[in-house]
């Protein structure tokens, strides 16, 4: 595993600190799920792309209904760039985008 790696998820680790633990083992699973598929790609093994794509995407959905909202960490992590053109990537950050503007709306509202 290269520092990078382990530097991105040790981020990931004190974005998601108001977590349940078992909410960052999937944010780190879906990485992991994702950084095989990489590395079976690059050596041009047999790769199962639609099943690590659901995989990495589940495992998503389920870290963003237990309350992840780091949608710009999400954009900018290079391990997720095999889901930015999944429909269901791309919904997930149009969700994390509408409940950071209400977050944003409600904080700004007059008490």
């Amino acid at each position: 595993m290269d520092v990078g790696y382990i530097n991105q998820a040790s981020l990931y680790n004190e974005r998601a600190e108001a977590l349940d633990v078992s909410t960052e083992t999937d944010l780190l699973r879906a990485r992991i799920a994702l950084r095989r598929l990489s590395e079976q790609t690059h050596r041009k093994e047999a790769v199962d792309r639609p099943g690590a794509v659901r995989e990495a995407l589940d495992l998503l959905s389920r870290v963003v209904r237990a309350g992840f909202s780091d949608r710009e960490g999400l954009e900018e992590d290079e391990a997720f760039e095999p889901l930015r053109n999944e429909p269901g990537y791309r919904m997930l950050i149009k969700d994390l985008g509408e409940r950071e503007r209400a977050q944003t709306a409600e904080r700004r509202a007059p008490p």
